[in-house]
């Protein structure tokens, strides 16, 4: 393994932890199973990190196959800008803002 691809995995697992804080969890680690990189019961979350923020058909494809029944979940990070987006199926993504607009102040 190349230092450059050493440390892109290590980026990697360092914005899984990030991902997982934020949503009050742990990340999977290693299972040698496809799975989510996120433990969570109702959302299945990959998260991919870049130097250069790309959407690849490959993570999207990744997402729905791993989230195994859960709310599949795509957390992108751009390194350098620091830039984070969450990407997600525009059926759940319709509901979500629906619901928020609905009840903007969670009362």
């Amino acid at each position: 393994m190349t230092p450059a691809h050493r440390a892109a995995r290590t980026r990697g697992k360092v914005w899984e932890r990030e991902v997982a804080a934020a949503l009050g969890t742990k990340r999977t680690g290693p299972t040698g199973m496809d799975d989510a990189d996120i433990i969570h019961e109702v959302l299945g979350v990959e998260c991919k990190a870049y130097t250069r923020l790309a959407l690849r058909e490959a993570d999207l494809q990744q997402m729905v196959r791993n989230a195994k029944g859960r709310i599949p979940l795509l957390a992108l990070k751009e390194f350098g800008s620091g830039r984070k987006y969450w990407v997600m199926q525009f059926e759940f993504g319709t509901q979500l803002l629906l619901d928020f607009l609905e009840d903007p102040h969670g009362r």
